[in-house]
């Protein structure tokens, strides 16, 4: 089997063995000012295991293969003020199975909104062969729920390399 890496390498004409040896993708950051809100949001609304590690901060994952042990963790931060807001194109992004499930959570995303502190919820539409929806949490964090078609999978997307 090629590697995303080895297909990558060859379509921009490097050597596959990069400085790095990553094992895992061990987490991304994320600032809130409210610590307990943003739990039940996380936890709640998205599937997301938390676990307060200090005062003022938790570790959020959502296991990518249980068998394989394999996560992405968000390490959250409470902070007094949000310093650089997201915007809806710089997002964090959850794939479900179909477009039933995306509609499933866009509609308990839009009841419970106000439970959420969520400050917007888009309506699903189809956008570029995927079917999905965004919502901002109440720091301006952005996230997308979304069904992708198998054409345009990651898979799909790297299969030829470079264009």
């Amino acid at each position: 089997m090629v590697t995303l890496s080895e297909v990558a390498a060859k379509s921009i004409g490097r050597s596959a063995s990069p400085v790095v040896k990553p094992v895992l993708l061990d987490r991304g950051s994320l600032a809130t000012r409210d610590l307990a809100a943003t739990r039940r949001f996380l936890e709640q609304l998205l599937g997301m295991e938390c676990v307060r590690t200090a005062p003022d901060r938790m570790l959020a994952r959502h296991p990518v293969d249980r068998g394989a042990q394999s996560y992405w963790v968000l390490e959250v931060v409470e902070v007094e003020e949000i310093a650089h807001p997201q915007r809806m194109t710089n997002h964090w992004g959850f794939f479900v199975a179909s477009n039933a499930e995306v509609d499933r959570a866009n509609a308990t995303a839009t009841a419970h909104k106000d439970e959420f502190r969520l400050r917007r919820v888009h309506p699903a539409k189809g956008n570029h062969g995927s079917y999905s929806f965004y919502m901002e949490d109440l720091d301006a964090n952005w996230w997308e729920i979304e069904c992708r078609a198998e054409e345009i999978s990651y898979a799909a997307s790297v299969a030829e390399g470079d264009k």
